[in-house]
């Protein structure tokens, strides 16, 4: 898949293929980041936007499901990290994850969109480049 696309799969209603216009009428926020010792200005949509659009199976029976399920998110260099779906959800752990498509006035298109996990004491959970 070309930069710019990410692929949606797992235990979810609608499996999907997200381009990069679909990731761009997201609702957009703006988040000042440290990658790397850098200060850079990321245009983003929160992560659990984007995996609403697949619409997660969770149980309605089961209280507080959400806070079952996880998140393995890949770089296209094999890195790999995983988060829990409770704790980028404002409404349990609140450090959400965002998914940058633009990066100090940039957009990402040649490189693909890139996962950055706010708060955390390091960068090892941030991923370039994520995998289609």
């Amino acid at each position: 898949m070309p930069p710019g696309e990410i692929t949606i799969n797992g235990d979810v209603a609608t499996p999907r293929v997200l381009k990069w216009s679909e990731l761009a009428i997201l609702p957009q926020r703006t988040l000042t980041v440290t990658i790397d010792g850098a200060t850079h200005v990321e245009q983003r949509p929160y992560l659990t936007g984007v995996l609403g659009l697949a619409t997660p199976n969770l149980l309605a029976c089961s209280r507080n499901d959400l806070l079952t399920w996880w998140i393995l998110v890949t770089g296209k260099d094999g890195a790999a990290t995983v988060l829990g779906r409770g704790e980028v959800d404002s409404g349990f752990g609140n450090r959400p994850a965002i998914l940058s498509i633009s990066g100090d006035g940039k957009f990402l298109t040649g490189v693909g969109p890139r996962l950055i996990v706010p708060g955390d004491a390091g960068s090892a959970r941030d991923l370039p480049q994520l995998q289609a």
